[in-house]
């Protein structure tokens, strides 16, 4: 890492935004005309750019903050290198999923903003999930202003929108407003219980006993293994969490013959299919007018 005043640079091979944005891992990092990244996290956002001459990233922000917040939420302590160093070398077809998605990082999100969005996500593909969400957020989450920068967004507006709390959201019939459809039932549930203080969110991101957690998001409405399994990996970083839909099976089935040795990938079962994920969306837009992926339900 590198910096200048109002800058920090990342020297690491092992960080591509583009490839971040695009692995379905989340929904609120944009990309701007010029060519550069918005990122919303909690009441902080962040631009990032990539610079054509070097292929490293700059990010407009102080070292404090990247210290504070943005290191750890792109995971830059983690070793996605060493994982990618133990491909079984004879999986033809993995490593060069690996290859094709050098720089993907599994993100630190806030995990009530990934509940919402993965219960959004069932049966539904990525530009739509984003538009729900930017359209949730722009009407009912806290409006941050920011001095002396441009608009972040199609909105025009100065700063940004944190993402609604557990309170904006017990109103099933707003909801609906949002493109939500048969979600909104759901999302408004889960806003109720947590709200309530039924569910506690503190006590997910606090057990380290995986099969207790998946068993209690199990328990929401509307929450089924694929869905749970997408919490759980992007929304408290456990990293043997593998969210397994359709699409994954496809690939499982057209490139492995119905079956994948996930065991010789324990503890980071999740960053393999990522891997997997973004390889296989990219062999998918190649063959599709349609550049779209669905995401199945539960």
């Amino acid at each position: 890492m590198d910096g200048k005043p109002g800058l920090i640079e990342l020297t690491s091979t092992d960080f591509d935004i583009g490839r971040i944005a695009s692995c379905g891992q989340c929904f609120r990092i944009t990309r701007a005309g010029d060519g550069s990244y918005r990122v919303i996290h909690g009441t902080d956002r962040l631009t990032v750019t990539r610079d054509i001459a070097t292929g490293r990233h700059l990010l407009d922000c102080t070292p404090q903050r990247f210290d504070e917040t943005w290191s750890s939420y792109f995971d830059l302590e983690g070793d996605y290198a060493a994982i990618r160093a133990h491909v079984d070398p004879a999986d033809r077809f993995l490593q060069t999923a690996v290859a094709h998605g050098q720089g993907i990082r599994v993100l630190r999100q806030d995990l009530w903003e990934v509940m919402v969005s993965f219960i959004i996500s069932q049966n539904n593909n990525i530009p739509r999930i984003a538009k729900s969400i930017d359209s949730m957020c722009s009407t009912l989450g806290e409006h941050i202003h920011v001095e002396d920068q441009t608009p972040c967004d199609h909105h025009g507006e100065q700063g940004f929108t944190v993402f609604p709390t557990a309170e904006k959201l017990t109103d099933e019939s707003q909801l609906v407003r949002f493109g939500l459809g048969y979600r909104a039932p759901y999302v408004a549930h889960l806003a109720r219980e947590v709200a309530s203080g039924a569910l506690d969110l503190a006590v997910l991101q606090e057990s380290e006993d995986h099969e207790l957690v998946h068993g209690r998001l199990m328990e929401i409405e509307g929450v089924g293994p694929k869905v749970a399994a997408c919490i759980e990996l992007f929304g408290l970083h456990h990293l043997e969490a593998c969210p397994l839909d359709t699409w994954m099976r496809k690939v499982v089935d057209v490139h492995y013959g119905g079956t994948f040795e996930w065991s010789r990938y324990e503890g980071f079962e999740g960053v393999i299919q990522q891997y997997l994920f973004f390889y296989a969306r990219h062999l998918g837009s190649r063959t599709s007018s349609a550049s779209r992926i669905d995401l199945p339900s539960g």
